[in-house]
């Protein structure tokens, strides 16, 4: 799909037709969002399969700092995984349900999942988010920005960390089940890459932290 850049797109034009219309739109954030979420974004249709597969693994063992930027129209949905949905998957996710947030990995044999005491994500509001874990044993930790205001949310456990690679590479917008659905401006995965999502044309995420490590957008 070509996702020439424009600056507002209806949204019940773009579900109406996505397939002739582009992902590309304006964020609609506030000037005092900017630049943590990008002038423009991603338009991302969970009925369609959308999302940014990175081309990169994560390795067991080692830590994990991940953030983005979305504004959800459906607070049920995946916001990241690299496996770790199934017990002989390794790797980790990040999805809503019904607004909580739930964050699960497997170490190739056992799933856990957790979530975060007190965080509700609601339609229609900007977030920043940003999980924090060592890859092995500690607790994660989620810290969520929006209105300015940033708070740390500590998960109700530990999660399993795992050996070697993850079953799949880091994706935006994927989880096993279900897609994301609503706006997603940057994504980054410390020390890898940095995709702000702002591209004007093509399914290539330019990877803006020097890496090289470009990402793909699927079925867009």
């Amino acid at each position: 799909m070509n996702n020439a850049l424009r600056n507002s797109i209806a949204r019940p034009s773009l579900r109406a037709a996505v397939n002739s219309q582009d992902l590309v739109i304006d964020s609609g954030a506030a000037t005092s969002l900017r630049p943590v979420q990008p002038g423009h974004c991603l338009d991302m249709v969970a009925a369609s399969s959308h999302y940014i597969d990175s081309g990169v693994t994560v390795t067991g063992g080692t830590a994990v700092d991940i953030s983005f930027t979305i504004n959800p129209d459906s607070v049920t949905g995946g916001i990241f995984k690299s496996g770790g949905w199934l017990a002989g998957n390794k790797g980790l996710t990040l999805s809503m349900a019904s607004g909580a947030v739930l964050v699960s990995s497997s170490d190739g044999t056992t799933l856990g999942s957790v979530g975060f005491t007190g965080l509700t994500l609601l339609t229609g509001v900007w977030y920043e988010g940003r999980l924090v874990w060592d890859g092995a044993t500690s607790t994660p930790t989620l810290t969520i920005t929006t209105g300015g205001v940033s708070t740390d949310y500590v998960a109700s456990g530990t999660i399993a960390g795992w050996v070697g690679a993850s079953a799949q590479n880091l994706r935006f917008g994927d989880t096993a089940f279900s897609y994301f659905d609503g706006k997603l401006g940057f994504c980054k995965y410390d020390g890898v890459f940095q995709y702000n999502n702002d591209f004007s044309s093509g399914t290539v995420a330019i990877d803006s932290s020097g890496n090289n490590n470009d990402g793909t957008l699927v079925n867009g």
